[in-house]
């Protein structure tokens, strides 16, 4: 299917299937598992209900659930620097423009749907940390990428607006077939964020754990962040003396049933 924008083609797939992976690690000295659960945030329904169950089979097991979730704290601002408030306000519109998209496009969000038990640990950095990592021509980039398509959405009909979310999914199936951040796109959108947004927060999911673990090397855990972290928090998992002893996918997007 050729989809002509603005004088551009682009080849939809007639059908694009997203699956995310699972991947499961163990300790050979204390034998405990670690399930790294490579999320996509905005996907089908159904999606969230899988992986709701198969969060539910470890935690039947004694598992203790990790997960990610920016936190939008903010301390009294005469103690942030206004910039830092700028790049955190364009963080937020980033996001809510992305999750308009796949939502108008008949997708659910991850935080509508997946049931977060107040048992569920969150292992994060907040907003304001992360736009204070993030350089002003970064942050300008991205909001401009952003701004751009907010643009060509607003003078789409509603099948147009489909069709470009396919192409976003199809680049999707195309990162997470090979392990990488999302494809095209989330390299695009990262940038050169990869070393302060993307390692700094695996450097605090895996420092939770290591606290975790140092009060019962024996437990269980599952990980729920997104895809693009689970190359680095793998890496952080073998250093640590974790080994991949298998690897499973869940469907997340099936174009034929939007």
């Amino acid at each position: 299917m050729i989809f002509e924008c603005y004088g551009f083609e682009m080849l939809i797939p007639e059908r694009t299937i997203v699956s995310t992976p699972v991947h499961e690690y163990t300790h050979p000295e204390f034998e405990n598992q670690i399930t790294l659960m490579g999320m996509i945030h905005i996907a089908q329904e159904s999606y969230y209900r899988s992986v709701q169950e198969m969060i539910a089979g470890h935690e039947a097991g004694g598992a203790i659930v990790h997960y990610e979730g920016v936190k939008d704290v903010r301390p009294s601002t005469a103690d942030i620097p206004e910039a830092h408030i700028e790049k955190a306000d364009r963080l937020k519109a980033v996001m809510s423009s992305i999750y308009g998209w796949f939502e108008n496009s008949g997708l659910s969000l991850q935080t509508e749907v997946l049931e977060y038990s107040e048992d569920w640990e969150n292992h994060d950095s907040t907003l304001i940390e992360l736009a204070g990592r993030m350089s002003n021509l970064s942050s300008r980039r991205l909001s401009r990428f952003i701004g751009f398509y907010d643009h060509l959405f607003e003078d789409m009909k509603p099948e147009q607006q489909q069709k470009l979310v396919l192409k976003f999914a199809q680049a999707m199936e195309r990162g997470l077939s090979k392990d990488r951040q999302m494809g095209w796109a989330s390299r695009l959108l990262l940038g050169n964020l990869k070393g302060p947004i993307l390692d700094y927060r695996n450097d605090i999911a895996l420092a939770a754990l290591d606290e975790a673990s140092a009060a019962d090397p024996e437990s269980d855990f599952v990980l729920v962040w997104g895809a693009g972290h689970l190359r680095g928090l793998g890496k952080g998992l073998v250093k640590r003396g974790y080994q991949k002893v298998d690897e499973d996918k869940v469907q997340a997007i099936d174009t034929a049933l939007l």
